[in-house]
């Protein structure tokens, strides 16, 4: 077996039920003998199968009771928060998840992020605060976010004016002599309201370090959160800190952000090829979109970052990022948008784009020119 190098180890592994343990203390115990040949698979490979093979049979089904603890605990926190200075927002996992996915591990590139004493898998507040902060950068960057290079406000006193306060006020005064208040809101993180699944994905590097062409692929194995079959639902909860001036505006803009930028931009790892991106339930209405003033946008899109979307739409490497881009198109403040894509998949230039989406599912058929 060549998971792990020691008889101890062997044994010890074939108990265990905590996979989060097995990833961080047996993963680099690899047999130093492993049989070599074409069709072995790497060592990573193999102690990953065997990590997900203890998530899926041994850890999963004891995760529901896990779960309603840790959410009877964020109920108490509601509950000793009030409603004034506390919003939970639900959101559903629309593709897969990779957050701490650097963190130093001995094989490189497979971190997840998880609760230390059960394994739970989470999104840890500072994740969430992160990609919070970014939104609200971008939003005041307005149409800047689009030049090259583009035109981003460094610290949040360089905000527009109406911008400043707002965003200073929620996320804390970033600037070199600012304070070290850190915020009116608390990000306790995300947390999952069903057992998460677990999964292997691959990124296939096609170039060797000093840049040369790879002679032969060798896929690099990492584990992720997929979706699942139904989607899990996630619960992000934010609190605002006791005396705040005027809370009820904190918590509505703080949300709104925290919406827009998981289901825009996604949360963790490789969110440009699509991943971390969320979706509200079914029937839940959606916030207006908002920029960092909390003043509401017209549109999400500019002449920019439409042309984006169209190069994401004419690669076909890119399908699920586009598929993102698509439901945001779909909303009514961006109709003008959709379109001008109807219109482009019309022209001579969208042919090769109309050949490949007309058979895909998901892609709505009135979009496509009658024939």
């Amino acid at each position: 077996m060549p998971t792990a190098a020691t008889p101890a180890a062997q044994a010890a592994l074939g108990e265990c039920v905590a996979w989060h343990l097995r990833l961080d203390k047996f993963s680099s115990e690899l047999a130093a003998n492993m049989p070599e040949g074409q069709n072995t698979p790497p060592a990573k490979t193999t102690a990953l199968r065997a990590v997900l093979s203890c998530y899926t049979n041994k850890a999963r089904p004891q995760f529901p009771v896990v779960i309603k603890a840790k959410l009877a605990w964020l109920d108490r926190t509601a509950a000793q928060a009030t409603e004034t200075h506390h919003r939970s927002i639900r959101l559903i996992a629309d593709s897969k998840l990779l957050v701490d996915l650097g963190r130093a591990h001995a094989l490189k590139n497979v971190g997840l992020a998880f609760e230390r004493t059960t394994g739970l898998p989470l999104i840890p507040g500072s994740a969430v605060k992160g990609v919070v902060s970014t939104w609200a950068a971008w939003s005041a960057a307005g149409d800047g976010l689009f030049n090259d290079p583009p035109t981003i406000p460094k610290t949040r006193t360089d905000y527009h004016t109406p911008d400043t306060a707002l965003a200073r006020q929620v996320l804390g005064d970033d600037s070199e002599d600012g304070s070290t208040a850190t915020g009116e809101i608390i990000f306790l993180g995300g947390f999952p309201e069903t057992p998460p699944t677990l999964g292997l994905d691959i990124v296939n590097p096609h170039h060797e370090a000093d840049g040369s062409d790879k002679h032969n692929l060798t896929p690099n194995v990492f584990l992720c959160l997929e979706p699942g079959m139904p989607a899990t639902c996630w619960r992000f909860p934010i609190i605002v800190r006791s005396g705040a001036e005027d809370p009820a505006k904190l918590l509505q803009v703080a949300g709104d952000w925290l919406i827009e930028a998981l289901i825009q931009t996604g949360v963790g790892a490789k969110t440009a090829a699509g991943y971390g991106r969320f979706r509200l339930p079914s029937g839940a209405p959606r916030p207006a979109n908002t920029a960092a003033s909390g003043e509401p946008l017209t549109s999400d899109f500019t002449e920019k970052s439409f042309a984006s979307v169209l190069d994401r739409m004419n690669n076909a490497g890119a399908v699920q990022a586009f598929q993102a881009d698509l439901k945001t198109l779909q909303l009514p403040h961006n109709s003008a948008w959709l379109a001008k894509l109807k219109t482009h998949l019309a022209s001579p230039a969208g042919k090769g784009a109309r050949k490949r989406l007309k058979d895909k599912p998901w892609f709505p058929r009135e979009l496509l020119p009658t024939p």
